[in-house]
């Protein structure tokens, strides 16, 4: 054969296909770079939530992540209008009718007013996919031959066989370059073959993580509806299913639905788009649409085991599951490793859990109906929270009538305890004991008073709220004598840095213990003589606030430290045994009783290799003198 002559006629299409067959061109020649690009966007934004989180930046995940997509679909848009405007006119030198001539001596290119000629020592590399022939002549430039202008009777593997014997005689071998077939559909493959198979099939040996073959991956439509017709139907009825035959439809929870197709759609479009070479977004998606119907059904399946440590190693499992699938795929589609599209999987996949959780996004639409008795469990519903609030006083006035006032000259000690989260009874238990622990070593009869949140107790005793602290400090008051009588004032509860301590109550809007109002509370009341402990995460927070010469206050933890055993499991925290179980009962005074708390949870942490919680005190000098002076009071 002496020469061929093709007659081509080019389009925006084959341009767009030109544009992409470039930058794969480009990236396969810097794929490391290209992973390292990859890398450091990933760093840059785990970098950016660290800052966010180490200078206390107030911020939602939400408006993270939709800032961030925003970002990326301002990038995307300019990027379109620049390819917009880069695009070649009608009437220039790229669109319209050319005439190829390929013969021994190189590429001819005839078209109206211009004549190229290229000689096959100036071809670097050729390439070709669906749609075109691209015989390449630097990093990104290339001529292209539409493969739908072929001959009928000179089929590509003809083709190729004649241009490499043109070629090699004409180049050294050393440095003749390679043909390069990318894997997307060739005119052979668009037709049925004999490794074609039924979809089904194939899903099937994806699932097991076996080989496919690339052409039995369908990219048409109508196998990717059907998987995401059974996704949706299988999520609502293992949903229905696990809700129960009264559950109620929720219709508010539609829109999460559309977001987990989203999500999908955009993993596929980048699982298509990141890999080397670019993929069949078609077959992409079929991969997808696929495995996230089995998702669903794993997912739901796992909605009945709740028991950890089983729910999450079972979750794990899924999660390292379909990151096997995923890159068993890609590998299969393009048979190449995809670690770039992979690792960019892996970041969506973790901030949308990450919104998921701090939004309560859920696809659930079947709930059970309410089950007033298990609210209950929990504390006090809606239904019985305004009578609750509204007897509050009238108990603290009871309780305070049972109070014994300041008899004399003698110094009295008065207790109050505040057990802050009704949800985990840890605390009510801890209260209970720190009171009579203090009654047996400082003699409180009758001049003890709890406020407690228990859910297994909403009636017996007042609640633990703010105002009922505030009520039940100047009730207090009024029994002792304030400027000798000492208050030994016990809470317990959660805690954080700011400083504040968590108050919960079931339906219950309450506001939390903060080191500004219990001070203020404290001030109002005018009780002189006060000790304080508090059992909580970050406790020492409350110290500053809190000290003033008259005042001893014991925290179970450093302002930057966390405490342990706040489980609803346990009827003490540690500090709560180290404290007022085993030190005060028998310490020489509060000072002795500390430094023995301290010196055994620190061992204990030791021993159980956790951080340190480090308990920090507070000895007012005027109320260490009192108490140096009144052996017998503390």
């Amino acid at each position: 054969m002496d020469q061929i002559i093709i007659n081509v006629e080019l389009t925006r299409d084959d341009w767009l296909a030109y544009q992409r067959a470039a930058q794969q061109h480009v990236n396969q020649q810097a794929r490391h770079s290209s992973l390292v690009v990859t890398l450091s966007w990933l760093m840059v934004t785990i970098a950016t939530l660290a800052l966010l989180d180490w200078f206390d930046v107030e911020y939602s995940v939400a408006s993270f992540l939709s800032g961030y997509f925003v970002m990326l679909g301002v990038m995307l848009l300019a990027r379109r209008r620049t390819l917009k405007h880069y695009a070649p006119r009608d009437d220039g030198a790229f669109l319209g009718s050319s005439a190829y001539t390929l013969n021994e001596h190189g590429i001819n290119i005839q078209r109206t007013g211009m004549s190229t000629h290229c000689s096959w020592r100036d071809v670097v590399a050729v390439t070709q996919d669906d749609r075109c022939v691209y015989f390449w002549i630097d990093t990104n430039a290339a001529f292209l031959l539409p493969t739908r202008h072929l001959p009928t009777d000179l089929p590509w593997p003809m083709l190729l066989t004649q241009l490499e014997q043109w070629r090699a005689a004409n180049v050294s071998p050393a440095h003749m370059p390679q043909v390069a077939v990318t894997h997307a559909a060739t005119p052979e493959s668009t037709q049925p073959s004999s490794q074609q198979q039924h979809w089904l099939k194939t899903l099937a040996k994806l699932f097991l993580l076996r080989p496919v073959p690339a052409d039995t991956v369908p990219a048409n439509t109508a196998p990717i509806i059907w998987l995401a017709l059974a996704s949706l139907l299988l999520t609502i009825s293992f949903d229905r299913l696990n809700a129960g035959a009264q559950s109620e439809f929720y219709a508010n929870n539609i829109p999460v639905i559309g977001l987990y197709a989203l999500v999908a759609l955009t993993i596929a479009w980048l699982w298509s788009r990141e890999s080397q070479p670019n993929l069949s977004f078609g077959k992409v998606l079929f991969v997808v649409a696929g495995g996230m119907t089995l998702l669903m059904v794993l997912l739901q399946a796992f909605r009945s085991v709740t028991g950890y440590p089983w729910a999450l190693a079972g979750y794990l499992a899924i999660g390292l599951y379909f990151l096997a699938y995923g890159a068993n795929a890609l590998h299969r589609l393009s048979e190449a490793h995809q670690p770039r599209a992979m690792l960019t999987t892996v970041a969506i996949a973790l901030l949308f859990s990450v919104a998921s959780a701090d939004n309560y996004w859920t696809a659930q639409l079947w709930y059970p109906p309410e089950d007033e008795s298990a609210d209950a469990e929990y504390g006090p519903t809606l239904n019985d929270s305004e009578v609750l609030l509204f007897e509050q006083q009238q108990r603290i006035d009871h309780a305070l009538g049972d109070i014994a006032p300041a008899i004399g000259s003698t110094p009295s000690t008065y207790f109050l305890g505040f057990a802050g989260v009704a949800e985990q009874k840890v605390f009510a238990e801890e209260i209970r004991l720190a009171a009579q622990v203090v009654d047996d070593r400082y003699d409180t009869n009758k001049r003890s008073l709890r406020l407690v949140n228990d859910r297994r107790d909403l009636h017996s005793q007042p609640l633990a709220t703010v105002t009922n602290l505030r009520y039940a400090l100047q009730g207090l008051a009024k029994k002792m004598n304030v400027d000798q009588d000492v208050l030994f004032l016990a809470l317990s509860s959660h805690g954080d840095d700011e400083p504040s301590l968590q108050v919960s109550n079931g339906f219950l809007s309450l506001q939390q213990v903060t080191g500004d109002n219990l001070a203020q509370a404290l001030h109002d009341s005018g009780i002189k003589w006060r000790v304080i402990i508090i059992s909580a995460c970050h406790a020492g927070s409350f110290i500053e606030p809190l000290k003033d010469p008259h005042t001893i206050v014991i925290t179970a933890a450093a302002a930057d430290k966390t405490s342990f055993g706040c489980d609803d499991e346990r009827d003490l925290t540690y500090f709560g045994e180290a404290f007022y179980r085993d030190a005060l009962p028998a310490a020489a005074n509060l000072e002795d009783a500390f430094a023995q708390a301290k010196a055994a949870i620190a061992a204990r942490e030791q021993r159980e290799k956790i951080k340190a919680s480090d308990p920090q005190a507070y000895f007012g000098a005027e109320i260490s003198r009192k108490l140096r002076q009144r052996l017998n009071v503390l």
